[in-house]
């Protein structure tokens, strides 16, 4: 079952590119409360609490009216000679309704936690060449930021993570943005609202897993 958020890595020179979904989802669509999905979720919110790998942010268990539906852990083994590899925590909130029985869908906020040495703003290009893929930079809470696919997508560069967003505007991404706190015991955020620094290094690719 392939989406947007599956197939954007397909882009030359860009594996990593717009994330892989790797949540399972269920069409409510006919006005039934969105709940949290256990049976299709790796992980609970108790489970990311004590989260042992990286550092996790997440936006509680609700954002905008929109529940927390479901999270997963997805790492894959590295295959020589790539080192490239999905290796998230992925946090889904609010469900869609898809329009076949084949077909994905996003969910309307979607936030990946990836280790900053697996996924950061040197791992894309758009060509083997390495001409970079079209951005927009910014500074989110203190730290470095940037828009990706036409503002539907938010890497936020924090301490020794990055964490992705996934949604249809960017005043949403922003949004959700500002709302990020940890959910696991190594995520910090400061008294005045502002994320801790990305680590030295992070954003070139120079930092070692």
């Amino acid at each position: 079952m392939l989406n947007r958020r599956m197939i954007v890595g397909l882009l030359a020179g860009l594996v990593l590119g717009g994330g892989i979904s790797a949540f399972a989802y269920s069409a409510t669509g006919g006005g039934e409360p969105e709940v949290f999905d256990a049976a299709h979720s790796d992980l609970s919110v108790e489970g990311a609490a004590v989260f042992p790998d990286f550092p996790l942010y997440a936006v509680g268990e609700s954002f905008e009216g929109r529940a927390l539906t479901g999270m997963t852990r997805r790492v894959d083994a590295r295959v020589a000679p790539d080192p490239r590899r999905a290796n998230f925590v992925g946090f889904r909130y609010g469900d869609c309704t898809p329009t076949g029985p084949d077909a994905g869908c996003p969910a309307p906020l979607e936030i990946q936690v990836w280790p900053a040495c697996e996924r950061n703003l040197s791992s894309y290009s758009l060509t083997p060449f390495g001409d970079p893929l079209p951005h927009e930079r910014l500074t989110v809470r203190g730290v470095p930021a940037a828009f990706f696919e036409e503002g539907k997508r938010l890497e936020v560069y924090t301490g020794s993570v990055t964490v992705v967003l996934f949604a249809q505007e960017k005043a949403q991404l922003l949004r959700a943005a500002n709302e990020l706190r940890g959910a696991n015991g190594s995520a910090r955020t400061g008294t005045d609202g502002r994320l801790p620094a990305a680590a030295e290094g992070a954003l070139e690719g120079r930092l070692a897993c």
